[in-house]
């Protein structure tokens, strides 16, 4: 989507504190991600951070579940958001 952007891997090779960030044209946009918690197995928690187009901070989940001789994989994100009273 953007042969010109730039990407940028930090912290731990993998685990807990690896990070990657990205930056590009408005297709690709800007942001990052860091890996929160790790399970083997079992568990990838990433702290996912939006900067362009839009701010957002997200919760992205995989979650490894064995079938038979399969894996079941589930994705989930959230954000946590205020409420105005």
């Amino acid at each position: 989507m953007d042969p010109n952007a730039k990407a940028a891997y930090d912290g731990p090779a993998s685990g807990p504190g690896a990070g990657y960030a990205w930056a590009g044209n408005d297709k690709v946009g800007e942001g990052r991600m860091t890996i929160k918690d790790s399970q083997p197995n079992d568990l990838i928690r990433i702290d996912l951070q939006f900067i362009k187009p839009f701010a957002a901070n997200n919760v992205a989940e995989f979650t490894f579940k064995p079938q038979g001789d399969q894996t079941v994989v589930t994705w989930s994100m959230s954000r946590p958001q205020q409420f105005l009273l």
